[in-house]
């Protein structure tokens, strides 16, 4: 998912929880009866959608971890 769909993915749940306490059976709620009927529904998003909901937003231009792991590849020794 690119940020701008999961930011729009983060704004039907939040509209979607009306102030209830999100938990798992929310978040399952969610993905069949929101998502499915959605544009940004795709088979096999569901783990992708749930770190998205607990984890927040992620941006792999702004992520130190993603860009350390990113970074050169000359030495090719195993550590």
């Amino acid at each position: 998912m690119d940020l701008e769909e999961q930011e729009a993915l983060l704004h039907l749940w939040t509209g979607f929880l009306d102030g209830r306490t999100p938990d798992g059976a929310l978040m399952r709620e969610f993905y069949f009866d929101v998502v499915s009927i959605t544009r940004h529904y795709r088979y096999g998003m569901a783990p992708e959608l749930f770190d998205l909901l607990v984890n927040g937003v992620f941006d792999a231009s702004s992520s130190r971890l993603w860009s350390a792991a990113q970074g050169p590849t000359d030495d090719h020794r195993a550590a």
